[in-house]
């Protein structure tokens, strides 16, 4: 079971009968989103589940729609932080090793219309919405069990749905607590509807790429219909690995600080970067990294403008530091760099921002001066595929393709295969939907296996087994799919 980066996105409320008599409508909306996963949970010893709810309130009470009046027919957009949420939903882990259980995830929705209850009074019932769904929730979560003799994981998943549907949405004393403060008739504000959507991770896993429609329809003080959607994301690994013996250490997810700290600790052990993936999620820039044992020299930098990359590869040129590692990437629509450099006075040439044209220009015609693509990076820039490039001496052949479609990158891999050719390097990307390699071969006859598509539990389940038989990983890629273009 993988994490999912979970988007709710309700988007509009549109009135068919405002209901208000000779007046206009005044809506607001309250929305509560919540999950039960890995972050906050877990099945303990006693494989009973144990933890707390993950409830995640939004701002708003009257007016929050942003509209003075609704009449019949208008449409109303539901601001983001009402209707927006985002999320990663994690598996929730149990005592068995390598064995994980789906959580939930989910939202209710209440509209409501505007008369004469007093706004501090709205404000307390929104406030004990929020409560009452954070206490529901976490006495719910100790009365959940699963088999410790014969687990049966998506029993228990069903079993959570259950409990939570019963818990909140059909719970008729749920809401109770909020309208001891929201007192509705004899001119006070009036309840339209309310609504729930609830989420197993199983059902979200399966709707990677594929939106759910989300809808809710009222005919009460009036007739009112709420839509959105839920999307779902997935992070996927390309992986190959080579025999091996060397001691590693894998991380994945990290912050920016927990990689600076997980690097501090390794660096005194004599363990050295061996490979690094950037990327974004959840709004935040996260790290996976592989450590192997050494004792060299190393500079790190993350987070560089190309002026400051720059100034920083000239003045480290200069003590005879060479770049070891580079990632390239968009944030805040300024391309970035990460970079890794080692001891080394190999000659080097390097190239920013070019293009698939430029790009195979440049590799022409140092290819006939001697040197070779020691690594390069692709990414999209205004809606071009642009390549950041570093070339070294170097005579050995190699074969270049780019673009290539996951079914097309596998024939040249088979086929160079039999030539006794193997991956040198490779850049996995998402393009129009579609998966997309561009890809180096070099002669050698080492062995090699390789994995496309890999979910983070399957990756892991193959480290485990490769690594006891003397593999280890030589190429990580990573990318999200079920991102809509």
């Amino acid at each position: 079971m993988d994490p999912l980066f979970v988007r709710f996105d309700l988007k509009n409320i549109h009135c068919t009968d405002e209901g208000d008599g000779p007046g206009l409508a005044e809506p607001y909306l309250w929305t509560v989103f919540f999950k039960i996963d890995g972050d906050t949970a877990r099945v303990d010893s006693s494989f009973k589940l144990q933890g707390t709810a993950t409830v995640v309130g939004t701002p708003g009470d009257h007016g929050d729609l942003k509209v003075a009046e609704v009449d019949a027919g208008n449409d109303v957009a539901v601001p983001s932080a009402i209707g927006h949420f985002e999320t990663t939903l994690k598996p929730i882990p149990t005592p068995i090793p390598g064995l994980t259980v789906g959580g939930i995830l989910g939202c209710v929705v209440i509209l409501m219309e505007e008369d004469s209850t007093p706004a501090d009074a709205v404000a307390q019932g929104h406030a004990a919405l929020n409560k009452a769904m954070q206490d529901g929730l976490n006495g719910l979560i100790p009365t959940l069990a699963m088999s410790g003799t014969n687990p049966d994981t998506a029993a228990f998943e069903a079993n959570v749905m259950a409990a939570v549907t019963s818990a909140i949405a059909g719970n008729v004393n749920f809401f109770d607590v909020v309208w001891g403060y929201v007192s509705f008739g004899n001119g006070q504000d009036d309840l339209i509807g309310t609504g729930h959507a609830f989420f197993p991770h199983s059902q979200l896993d399966d709707a990677v790429g594929k939106p759910i429609p989300l809808g809710w329809h009222w005919i009460n003080e009036g007739d009112w219909t709420l839509t959105g959607s839920v999307s779902v994301t997935k992070r996927l690994y390309d992986a190959v690995w080579r025999p091996g013996t060397s001691g590693e250490f894998q991380h994945y997810g990290l912050k920016l600080s927990d990689l600076q700290k997980t690097y501090d600790g390794l660096w005194k052990q004599n363990y050295r970067i061996y490979l690094l993936n950037s990327y974004e999620e959840n709004g935040q820039r996260l790290y996976d990294a592989v450590f192997r044992p050494g004792t060299s020299g190393e500079y790190q930098f993350y987070g560089l403008a190309g002026a400051d990359l720059q100034k920083t590869y000239d003045g480290l040129w200069k003590q005879n530091y060479r770049i070891y590692l580079l990632n390239t990437y968009e944030e805040n629509g300024q391309r970035l760099y990460d970079a890794v450099f080692r001891p080394g006075t190999v000659g080097e040439l390097q190239f920013y921002g070019l293009t698939a044209t430029d790009f195979q220009n440049k590799y022409d015609d140092l290819w006939k001066q001697g040197y070779r693509v020691y690594l390069f990076n692709s990414y999209e820039e205004n809606g071009r595929r642009l390549y950041d490039a570093v070339f070294r001496p170097g005579t050995a052949a190699e074969f270049q393709f780019y673009g290539l479609l996951r079914t097309d990158f596998q024939k040249k891999y088979d086929d160079l295969w039999k030539q006794n050719y193997r991956l040198y390097t490779f850049n996995t990307y998402i393009e129009n939907n579609q998966i997309l390699y561009d890809a180096v071969w070099r002669p050698a006859t080492d062995a090699e296996t390789q994995f496309y598509g890999l979910g983070s539990s399957d990756l892991q389940s193959h480290y485990d087994d490769l690594w006891k038989k003397g593999w280890r990983i030589a190429l990580l890629n990573t990318y999200e799919v079920g991102a809509q273009a």
